[in-house]
């Protein structure tokens, strides 16, 4: 069996990694420039919300001035209150902007010719142009100043500092930038950051194939911790029989065996898959761990590289801004996911050995066990889901709050047209709580009769004794019979010859009820001695003599059909005839 499903195992395991690394291709691709030295012309952006690299301080805002991804000051400008027509007023970011495409104007030339081994020396002026002090910019092999931009009062007050200082400030800082930025443009320079670039890709690769180390030890493990669930499924499937033992049904004495086994290899194999499937989560989960931190290590070693050279060095802050922002919901919820089933697997085997609930006996617990942790697995895997999808289309200024009311209106629509659905779930939810049945159980469900082999919050269904599965919508439920609820009995009843002395025929009784219960291979399945209650009826039919035997759940009719066979044998030992007309 694992032949078969390796192939299939590898098939998921390069689908996961060839997911993250399609993530990390389309995050690059969606986030680069066309033209990476090109002078890109401001747009007006279409929102009326304030941009979120903009800060409104009343009639004033301000944004910072970036140049080759680094922030060089910040600037300000009278609020604009509707972005969408902002008259007269430039928003602070299109003016930011300005600035910043004046800068690249700058640097253009080294841009557009990495073979150009020139340095030249930039010159940043201070001038005053209409009474405003302007900054202007070229570099030695330029003849024509370009205008930077204007200090204004705005930025003076801003910053508390009068224009004149403030311009000087500026005009050092944006001096010291350009130069450092056309330095890092020359042959030379490429060179050192190809090889800086070089070494962080090898170290990240180093790390990565570590990382991916552990990986296939833990993938091992896990495969072998499946292995030996499947075995488990297998032996369970070997052992289980549909059980014959339904009302009204007589099961043949050869069946007592594995009648006796069902309930306690159920028990068995229960305990043993959740062991092995809580081993199995543990390493899912920190193989989880791992595949994020290999989609970590790789983004943090693509944005260091990217950060190395001037004309990527923007995209790298993009790259740990929204996308890592987007990973790190995923993860977290992913985390709580894991973290979920973790704490519901805990909750069960509190459940199963320090009996939280009281709900009775082990057997009954163990039965019930799979259908509750399978409902409140369903409902933890839906609320992770749903937070994370929220808190994704918060970031992407999605008014949930509008998408969850529109969900509550149309789930009120689809309601009305599933009302027996609806039914079918709150008495599902109903039966489960009040521990009406559970898997394993024997019951009768109107005329319906068998064992319930699956149960979910709209439908249970049977198994009769002719093998034949019925399915019965929980909201049809009103009443049930259950048989193998902590204990079953078995109202023994028989006739005896209506002229038999009545008190040695009872005698016969009690030897043969006190012998039963004294039988080591019987008593297991007696839950007390066995009650002889007397004469119940006299007729011409007979004498109608009956006992009670209390019994384990579901042995009834195993220890029914035993006592019968013990007492026809004692009576005709004893001479005694059954009853029979006159």
């Amino acid at each position: 069996m694992g032949s078969v499903h390796d192939p299939l195992r590898n098939m998921r395991w390069f689908r996961r990694y060839g997911c993250a690394c399609v993530i990390i291709v389309v995050i690059l691709l969606g986030i680069t420039r066309p033209t990476w030295g090109q002078v890109n012309l401001p747009q007006q952006p279409s929102s009326v919300m304030v941009p979120s690299n903009v800060t409104r301080y009343g009639s004033i805002e301000t944004t910072d001035v970036v140049f080759d991804g680094k922030k060089l000051f910040t600037i300000a400008s009278p609020t604009v209150w509707n972005r969408n027509n902002p008259g007269d007023l430039i928003p602070v970011e299109m003016r930011a902007e300005f600035v910043a495409a004046n800068l690249r104007r700058i640097v253009a030339p080294y841009v557009q010719n990495l073979l150009d081994s020139r340095e030249p020396q930039v010159i940043i002026s201070v001038a005053t142009i209409n009474r405003e002090t302007v900054l202007l910019g070229r570099t030695e092999f330029q003849q024509q100043n370009i205008v930077i931009l204007t200090v204004t009062e705005l930025d003076s007050s801003y910053h508390g500092i009068p224009i004149p200082e403030l311009a000087r400030q500026w005009q050092q800082m944006i001096q010291k930038h350009l130069q450092k930025a056309i330095s890092e443009r020359t042959p030379k320079a490429l060179i050192r950051q190809i090889f800086q670039a070089t070494k962080i890709l090898a170290l990240t690769l180093i790390i990565s194939v570590l990382v991916l180390g552990l990986q296939r030890l833990l993938y091992r493990r896990r495969i072998h911790i499946q292995k030996r669930i499947e075995a488990l499924k297998e032996a369970q499937s070997d052992h289980q029989t549909i059980p014959q033992h339904i009302p009204g049904a007589s099961p043949p004495h050869s069946q007592r065996n594995l009648h006796s086994l069902n309930r306690h290899e159920l028990i068995k194999y229960i305990t043993s898959y959740f062991s092995y499937n809580q081993r199995y989560k543990i390493i899912a989960f920190f193989n989880y761990l791992l595949i994020w931190l290999q989609v970590a290590i790789w983004l943090a070693g693509l944005a260091h590289t990217l950060s190395i050279f001037p004309q990527t060095r923007g995209v790298a802050p993009k790259i740990l801004d929204l996308p890592i922002l987007w990973l790190m919901v995923w993860f977290l919820t992913g985390l709580g996911d894991k973290i979920g089933d973790f704490l519901i697997d805990r909750l069960r085997q509190a459940w199963e050995h320090y009996d939280l609930f009281h709900l009775g006996d082990i057997t009954r617990k163990s039965l019930r066990i799979s259908t509750t942790i399978t409902t409140l697995r369903g409902v933890k895997t839906a609320t992770v889901y749903t937070v994370r999808a929220g808190y994704i289309l918060t970031t992407l200024g999605v008014p949930v709050s509008s998408i969850f009311a529109l969900g509550g209106l149309l789930a009120l629509a689809i309601s009305l047209g599933s009302q027996n659905v609806i039914k079918d779930v709150i008495n599902g939810l109903l039966i489960l709580w009040e521990d009406q049945f559970g898997i394993g159980d024997i019951v009768q469900i109107g005329e319906y009769s068998g064992v319930v082999e699956s149960m979910s919050l709209r439908i249970t269904q049977l198994r009769n004794s002719e093998g034949c599965l019925i399915t019965i919508p929980n909201s049809s439920i009103v009443k049930v019979s259950n048989f193998t609820r902590l204990w079953s009995r078995v109202n023994f009843e028989i006739f005896v010859d209506c002229q038999t002395d009545p008190t040695h025929a009872l005698e016969v009784l009690q030897k043969v009820t006190q012998a039963f219960y004294a039988d080591p291979d019987w008593q297991p399945y007696l839950l007390s001695l066995p009650e002889v209650l007397g004469i119940d009826a006299a007729s011409h039919e007979g004498l109608l003599l009956r006992v009670w035997l209390k019994t384990q759940p579901g042995k009834q009719w195993l220890v029914g059909r035993e006592f019968r066979r013990r007492v026809v044998q004692s009576l005709m030992q004893a001479g005694i005839a059954l009853g029979r007309p006159h």
